[in-house]
């Protein structure tokens, strides 16, 4: 009688000490991509397949979804991954602002039709379990006669609780000093 077909089990085992016992939890990544637009003329961008554009002044407002949200001392990192889609004399020809549930975490200014990765801290307490937002905003302030501005993709590192969802676990362990 056979039980399994196959077994792969994976160990990875570091030597740590931890001052103050026991874990509580763990650091994991969350993406959130969708292939919509295929623009091919964008030549700098990491990808032809982008997901949603932003024109000057324009609010968009993306899901985040979050189980087993874990209380942190340490911020989580969001990236989000942008394509510029205009490229004009003036410098800079964009200008985006990011908040997560309402609150600012981030801007950044760039030039041409070239792809830009903002990178954010997003403070502990921040994110809810359950459904949290990403809002981008194509500010719309620069001197170029206007911004077009792609989204790609977005990111976000957190802690999470140590619990298995789906029967597995998949997280990260930060060293404690």
């Amino acid at each position: 009688m056979r039980l399994f077909d196959s077994v792969s089990i994976s160990i990875v085992s570091s030597s740590a000490y931890l001052k103050s016992g026991a874990l509580a939890e763990a650091w994991t990544d969350e993406r959130w991509e969708k292939d919509l637009q295929y623009l091919p003329g964008l030549l700098q961008a990491e990808t032809p397949w982008l997901w949603d554009t932003l024109l000057a002044t324009w609010v968009r407002s993306y899901p985040m979804p979050l189980s087993r949200v874990a209380p942190a001392s340490e911020p989580a990192r969001l990236s989000v991954w942008l394509q510029g889609g205009t490229d004009f004399p003036e410098s800079p020809d964009h200008h985006v602002r990011v908040r997560v549930n309402g609150n600012a975490v981030g801007e950044a200014s760039w030039d041409g039709q070239t792809p830009y990765r903002l990178d954010a801290d997003v403070a502990p307490g921040m994110l809810v379990e359950g459904a949290n937002v990403l809002e981008i905003e194509n500010v719309g302030d620069t001197t170029a006669q206007y911004s077009q501005v792609f989204l790609d993709k977005y990111e976000l590192r957190s802690a999470r609780q140590l619990v298995a969802q789906a029967g597995s676990f998949d997280g990260a362990f930060r060293a404690r000093q």
